[in-house]
């Protein structure tokens, strides 16, 4: 109780205020538009943060929760899912620059399959495990070279075909 009552006091004097379930912080100049359910945001709603992100969708127990779109200010968004604050399920992130990844996340990570698609017109389709390209997948460089195999930790590694934009084939382990 005494330390729960000596960080509020702390908070206070930052500036910040937050609520008693530790779910969610809010500071001056952060803005809530919505339900509020047993002191916490619940059901649909808006939050505008004091740094400009701005969150539009459904909220659970304080933390975004369903279906819900995230646009941060220096100009990337998210459009999907979210689980306790989280992405999770289906969704699309619109990286700086036009990277794209329409896939499945888990945990706030690349997780099951999806699409990434680099600004320059590289395009990897297949499966992620922990944020990083994992199992089968197929990439497509700009210069018209592709690649159709096993993927480790990010790299191409195992059993793959490696097209090369001249119609040359290479067949084997990577």
């Amino acid at each position: 109780m005494k330390n729960d009552l000596i960080i509020s006091l702390l908070l206070l004097s930052l500036g910040i205020a937050q609520n008693n379930d530790n779910y969610s912080v809010m500071h001056p100049g952060d803005k809530y538009a919505a339900e509020i359910i047993k002191g916490k945001k619940d059901g649909q709603g808006t939050v505008t943060f004091s740094n400009g992100d701005t969150y539009i969708g459904e909220f659970k127990n304080g933390s975004f929760h369903g279906q819900g779109t995230l646009h941060v200010a220096g100009g990337e968004k998210y459009e999907g899912g979210w689980k306790a604050g989280k992405k999770e399920g289906k969704g699309t992130y619109y990286y700086p620059f036009g990277n794209t990844y329409d896939g499945e996340w888990k945990n706030d990570k690349k997780e099951g399959s999806g699409t990434y698609i680099y600004q320059f017109g590289e395009k990897y389709e297949g499966e992620w495990k922990n944020d990083l390209k994992e199992g089968q997948g197929s990439y497509a460089d700009a210069k018209g070279n592709t690649y159709v195999g096993e993927w480790k930790t990010g790299q191409m590694d195992g059993q793959g075909i490696y097209t090369f934009k001249s119609g040359n084939i290479y067949q084997g382990m990577f």
